[in-house]
Formats: C-alpha cells, structure tokens, sequence
C-alpha cells in the first residue's frame, strides 16, 4: 500500500499521482463561509440574551434589539421549521387533481396503441382493438410484424378486465 514500484524505480505515496482537483463551487464557498459565521453570530446571540442591560450599557453598546427578542427570535425559526413542510404538503394537495378526474389516468404523456396486439397480465391473454388516440401529437404506427412495436399505456378497461 506504501509504495508502487514501477519500471525499477520506487514513489511513494506522496509522489503518485491523484485526482486532479476541483474547482469549488458558489455553492460550497457559501456554504462553508455560513458554516464559518455560525458559532460568531451564535456566540453574540448567546452574549446579547443573557448579559443584563445595565451591563451593555456599561460597556458603550447601546445600540441593540430588545431583549423580547431573545424568546421571539428562536421560537419564530422552530415554528418555521415546522411549518413550512406543512405548507409543501398543503400546496402538493392543492395541486393534485381529484380522484375522479380523468387526469389522474392520462397526461400530456399518453400514448393509446393504434394497432391491434395482444396484452398478457398475469395469467390472462386480452386482445385490444384500440385506434382512438388521446394524444394526436404522438403517431404511433407499426411498421412491420417483426419490429418491436411503439410503447404505449395499457388502457383502463383492460386492466379492470384483468382484474375482474
């Protein structure tokens, strides 16, 4: 593990080549500056919360929030923190159709087969004569009897029949 000896001559770990290095991103620059800013900012918060005010002002700091804020401030990011994947949830329900839509069963992606074929579910073999198309954007037409045919979506009668 220590050495490679290639060609005679022997390199050690520090003389083999590696990877060649990345440059950082924005992302991992601010990451690291926010990570670095943490423990000075929470230190001064932790300062400001506990010192009374008859001592900062000993001190010349005059200028600074009251100290309601010292309660308010952690309880308003605990109740955010809890909050907002709530209101992901809300709004994702809010945007998700009915059950009794038909757009839960089809999209801009549906694709009906225009040809007759035959489709195994499970045990059973159903034959589908399909040539109404959903989506006219999409032409889907076999070509020959050896090619593979398009993909397509089962349609719902089917799979009910199947499951009958």
């Amino acid at each position: 593990v220590g050495t490679n000896i290639t060609s005679g001559e022997i390199k050690t770990p520090q003389m083999t080549e590696g990877p060649a290095r990345k440059e950082g991103s924005s992302t991992e620059a601010c990451g690291f500056v926010t990570y670095l800013l943490c423990f000075p900012i929470g230190l001064m918060y932790v300062i400001w919360a506990t010192i009374p005010d008859e001592t900062l002002q000993e001190l010349n700091i005059t200028y600074y929030p009251p100290p309601s804020l010292a309660v308010l401030l952690p309880t308003f990011l605990c109740i955010g923190f809890i909050s907002i994947p709530l209101l992901y949830a809300l709004m994702n329900h809010c945007s998700t159709p009915s059950f009794q839509s038909r757009d839960t069963l089809y999209d801009g992606h549906s694709r009906d087969p225009q040809f007759q074929t035959s489709v195994v579910i499970g045990s059973n073999n159903i034959n589908m004569n399909v040539n109404v198309n959903r989506n006219e954007s999409i032409p889907m037409k076999r070509t020959s009897t050896s090619s593979v045919p398009e993909l397509y979506d089962i349609d719902v009668s089917v799979i009910n029949q199947s499951l009958a």
